[in-house]
């Protein structure tokens, strides 16, 4: 059983490796596509669209006025969504699709799923940037709580990566592990409150907060 020094200490070890396989992993996503990194604002955009409409239809049965600065609460919460998803997605299976590597070299497992979220990471960042030109453009507020979003990537990226490494190590002997996971990512957006905000449910909301994400 590794603990979590060990893991540290293996990722610290195998950084070039991880650095080569992150590279693969991006060129690869982008390569022979139509839309390029362009391709790093789709699921985001999917997801903030999705999220418009219901806003949208909450408004309408309310009787309230939908605010267009609303979208920028579902932007939010929608890119670090779309990072956790597709890291988990992609990572869970990222032992079994590397077995041929892991068969031929005494490399440490590890890199594969590390791999794979920061390759994820990089989409985040892209989507990131693209968000705060948005906010520029339509002169969005900002105050001295957006310094807050340095701890909080910082815990996503670690809180991602652990359960990257955990699922990938339990696929190799459950391989419908991947499956359950999907079926989980699906519904998580309605029980994580990406589209939503928590003061809807009442008292509801405290069992909704418990959800780490």
């Amino acid at each position: 059983m590794l603990n979590i020094n060990t893991i540290i200490r293996k990722i610290y070890q195998n950084r070039e490796l991880i650095a080569a396989f992150t590279i693969r992993n991006i060129e690869l996503k982008y390569k022979q596509t139509f839309l390029g990194i362009l391709w790093a604002l789709f699921m985001p955009g999917v997801i903030i669209l999705s999220g418009a409409i219901v806003r949208i239809a909450m408004a309408y049965m309310m009787g309230k006025t939908f605010e267009f600065q609303q979208v920028f609460s579902v932007c939010v919460k929608s890119i670090p969504w779309t990072f956790f998803i597709a890291s988990l997605k992609f990572a869970v299976s990222s032992l079994v699709s590397n077995m041929h590597i892991l068969q031929k070299t005494n490399c440490s497992r590890v890199i594969f799923p590390v791999s794979y979220v920061i390759s994820q990471f990089f989409d985040f960042l892209v989507a990131s940037a693209v968000f705060v030109l948005i906010a520029v453009f339509f002169q969005s507020p900002v105050s001295w709580n957006i310094v807050w979003l340095i701890p909080i990537t910082a815990i996503l990226f670690c809180f991602t990566l652990g359960w990257s490494i955990l699922l990938s190590a339990a696929n190799l002997f459950y391989r419908d592990v991947r499956h359950i996971v999907d079926v989980v990512l699906m519904f998580g957006v309605f029980f994580t409150l990406v589209f939503f905000e928590v003061d809807l449910f009442g008292r509801g909301r405290l069992f909704l907060m418990l959800n780490p994400m």
